[in-house]
């Protein structure tokens, strides 16, 4: 007689999970779905090393702007520009991709580039007296080691000037660019701030070839020379109090003597 399968027991039913652990694993799941989706910055962006510099001067002429990046950013710059070749390893470094290994001579090769001026003066400006300056990149050797020094001709010198400064952002927007200039002034470049009013109160006193105003140099000269005609004065005083009572000394020895 055939015998009769005894039936399986039923498997146990899955346990339910806490409420709150599943809302912690919906978060979870909603995160990772809007990582996949946000945009990757650009390869070689590095805007959260080290931030670029700049030191805004004033000159004969009007400004001056000394920029400098980290060597990180002058290879990817350098790579935006099609002047540096963009077949490299790249590496996830401080939550952007940023190349493997920066050479040495990236710097003298974007130095090299024609497109580098370009791209500094569409990025660096200035303006003065209510018109724009004429700016001018300076020969340069190096980016890397060296930086770059932009001259902006305002026809003179300046009491203040507006600069506007965005480089790098183009590449991504959280580079930021720390600006300094005389009497302490800072101010941090942004994408979103990216304009700036320097004051040069030195250059207000000068006229062309750093040579003080000619007000200034008369009341100066005028200050001099009054200080020079006291000095006649009080010494002149004091001589004239000397001589006589030595005089009344004499004639008192004279009474004496009779």
């Amino acid at each position: 007689m055939p015998r009769t399968p005894s039936p399986r027991p039923a498997a146990a039913p899955l346990p339910l999970l806490h409420p709150a652990t599943r809302a912690v694993a919906l978060v979870g799941l909603l995160a990772a779905l809007a990582l996949t989706l946000l945009p990757a910055p650009p390869a070689g962006a590095h805007p959260f090393g080290d931030p670029q510099t700049a030191d805004v001067t004033s000159t004969d002429h009007g400004v001056q702007v000394h920029w400098q990046a980290s060597p990180d950013d002058v290879t990817a710059l350098g790579v935006s520009l099609g002047v540096l070749e963009s077949t490299r390893a790249f590496v996830f470094k401080d939550g952007a991709l940023v190349p493997e290994k920066t050479r040495a001579a990236d710097g003298v090769e974007l130095a090299k580039a024609p497109e580098l001026a370009t791209y500094l003066l569409d990025h660096v400006a200035v303006r003065a007296q209510g018109r724009a300056c004429t700016g001018t990149l300076e020969p340069v050797d190096d980016v890397t080691t060296q930086g770059a020094t932009l001259t902006f001709d305002c026809g003179g010198p300046v009491a203040a000037a507006d600069v506007t400064l965005t480089t790098l952002t183009d590449l991504h927007r959280a580079y930021r660019t720390l600006a300094v200039g005389g009497d302490d002034q800072r101010y941090a470049y942004s994408a979103d701030a990216d304009t700036f009013t320097w004051s040069f109160p030195t250059a207000a006193a000068t006229g062309e070839g750093g040579e003080v105003a000619s007000g200034s140099t008369g009341r100066s000269a005028a200050l001099q020379l009054g200080g020079v005609g006291l000095g006649v004065v009080v010494v002149g005083g004091l001589g004239y109090a000397v001589v006589r009572r030595r005089a009344r000394r004499v004639a008192g020895a004279g009474d004496a003597a009779r």
